[in-house]
């Protein structure tokens, strides 16, 4: 039996850092998927590829209590790479031993979508989290357990969190899992005193039109954050002047997607774009590059308004309108200065099956 799992990316809305102190935040999870394929093995050895990584038939051995060992010859790199698979299996190894073996198998994952083209730039689309949630959807799949119902996207969530936080040392808000476990349009929050997190589905007023482009450089999301935890350590007062603020923009975000008012909405998004220009340079974090400056005036030149999606300081970004002959007119622009355009559409579903 072959059990294939897709789980889609994300493209952050509003919220980015913001959300890391209990502020609420948007997610959209988009078109673009981490595809999982787990097949028996028949030669009763497990195996791992991932051309995307450019690992083949790379084998290896699970002990007793599922800890993986790859072959002694096996590159360091290749070992980095493969950490959230390793971390995922080795979860679900001794999960499932309790109840049931899971016999060889061969492991194919394709990240190949989050990439702006073959060997090129990661797009910043949460494809750790996507391959997170795809892996842990098969392998439940595939032992056929239900002591866990990996049906139900909170538990999902919850325990797939667990281990992308562990992998990520902590320092990630979980956003990115949520979009690949539920898909659609999200309103994201943790909650710190009660260690849980909300989350509702929401919906994109039909007027309101995004414009997804690549910023022309790729960012380090670790690098910008740890500047960023460096700033709260050093200046707590400045950090938190600023943290308070853009949780209220991203609470009035919130509050004006699910009044259906676009154009409030937009006002937020700009307002944000400000805060995060501030956070940045007070951090010296650099969350708005040049290139997102760029972007923006001529977003803002054509009555649009911009913002990077997610950390910052490349990557990609977003234009917004509730003007269809403005998109359109902003799309041009993009076109015509160079910077590439990325076709995202909702994913309205999370992580799914196909037997």
């Amino acid at each position: 039996m072959v059990v294939r799992a897709t789980a889609p990316g994300k493209l952050i809305l509003i919220g980015e850092y913001a959300v890391l102190e209990g502020a609420p935040a948007i997610v959209m999870a988009v078109d673009r998927y981490a595809k999982v394929e787990i097949d028996k093995n028949p030669l009763k050895r497990f195996e791992v590829n991932s051309p995307t990584l450019g690992i083949r038939n790379l084998e290896f051995r699970a002990d007793n209590l599922g800890k993986i060992s790859y072959p002694p010859d096996t590159s360091p790199s290749v070992v980095e790479k493969l950490k959230f698979f390793r971390a995922v299996f080795e979860y679900f190894y001794r999960y499932s031993n309790k109840i049931k073996p899971i016999p060889a198998q061969i492991f194919m994952l394709d990240t190949s979508e989050f990439y702006l083209r073959e060997n090129g730039p990661k797009l910043g689309l949460g494809s750790s989290a996507a391959l997170t949630v795809g892996l842990l959807r098969g392998l439940a799949e595939l032992s056929g357990t239900d002591a866990i119902s990996f049906h139900d996207p909170r538990q999902l969530f919850s325990l797939a969190q667990s281990i992308h936080h562990r992998m990520q040392g902590q320092k990630g808000s979980g956003i990115d899992i949520a979009a690949s476990c539920y898909g659609g349009i999200l309103r994201f929050r943790n909650v710190p005193d009660r260690e849980a997190v909300e989350i509702q589905k929401m919906t994109m007023p039909e007027d309101l039109f995004i414009i997804p482009v690549w910023s022309g450089t790729s960012a380090s999301t670790p690098l910008m954050v740890e500047k960023v935890r460096k700033f709260r350590e050093e200046q707590s007062h400045h950090y938190y002047t600023i943290m308070e603020k853009m949780g209220k923009i991203s609470t009035i975000a919130c509050k004006s997607l699910n009044n259906k008012s676009g154009r409030k909405f937009l006002h937020q998004l700009q307002f944000y774009f400000e805060a995060m220009e501030d956070l940045g340079n007070k951090s010296g974090a650099g969350i708005i590059s040049e290139e997102h400056r760029i972007i923006a005036r001529l977003a803002t030149g054509a009555g649009a308004v911009y913002k990077p999606s997610g950390a910052g300081g490349g990557d990609l970004g977003f234009a917004a309108t509730d003007s269809q002959s403005i998109a359109e007119i902003v799309s041009e622009k993009f076109l015509r200065s160079g910077f590439q355009l990325i076709n995202l559409k909702e994913s309205p579903h999370g992580v799914s099956i196909q037997m």
